[in-house]
């Protein structure tokens, strides 16, 4: 881990620990080596930070890409391994960046499935590129269920608690059987977001 990436992440780490009361279930399941994909529900800006601050290894994860324009923003998330993405559209650079990160650098990278932030609290439908990125690296993938980072205040007052759940990696050996004869991203991404829902009603059962 960087020298300027570590202290952001012992400052969040504690600072939702502290303040948020964050609670994360299902650590051991992080895996110890990387590379490897995180994906995620996605409900607030803050999510990746959270996130980051759980793993044991330096995480990158796209940002969008109006971010980048700010002056006092775009140097620093640059060095917290964010890079820019087109939302709404196909984003060719984006996608190499991704295959870059997890064949050359070799560090976890944070995929949203949805595409974008579902305020409802409801999972939204996942998007066919997590699932190309996967059959394309073959690295292990990390459902992550996050709930009320969207709601920090309330945290803040022990209204609510800011909670995190880690699933079993899904391996390439678990979907592999998707691309024997064609690329079947769609079912590998509802795949992804089953796992992901499963860990919500582990939290919230019916």
């Amino acid at each position: 881990m960087k020298p300027f990436y570590f202290l952001p992440y012992f400052l969040c780490q504690s600072i939702f620990r502290i303040f948020f009361r964050l609670s994360v279930k299902g650590r051991k399941n992080i895996p110890e080596s990387a590379p490897f994909l995180v994906a995620s529900n996605h409900i607030a800006y803050f999510d990746p930070v959270i996130i980051g601050s759980i793993l044991k290894h330096e995480m990158a994860y796209a940002a969008r890409a109006e971010l980048f324009g700010q002056f006092l923003i775009k140097d620093l998330i640059r060095k917290l391994n964010a890079f820019p993405v087109q939302r709404g559209k196909s984003d060719i650079s984006a996608m190499k960046m991704c295959l870059h990160i997890l064949q050359e650098r070799k560090i976890p990278l944070l995929i949203f499935p949805e595409g974008t932030r579902i305020k409802t609290g409801k999972l939204g439908t996942p998007q066919r590129g997590i699932a190309f990125i996967a059959a394309q690296t073959r690295v292990p993938i990390l459902p992550v269920y996050i709930e009320n980072s969207n709601r920090l205040g309330a945290c803040a007052l022990f209204l609510k608690r800011l909670r995190v759940s880690i699933g079993k990696p899904i391996l390439f050996s678990d979907y592999q059987h998707l691309f024997a004869e064609e690329m079947r991203y769609f079912e590998l991404a509802q795949m992804i977001m089953a796992k992901i829902q499963k860990l919500k009603d582990e939290i919230h059962p019916s």
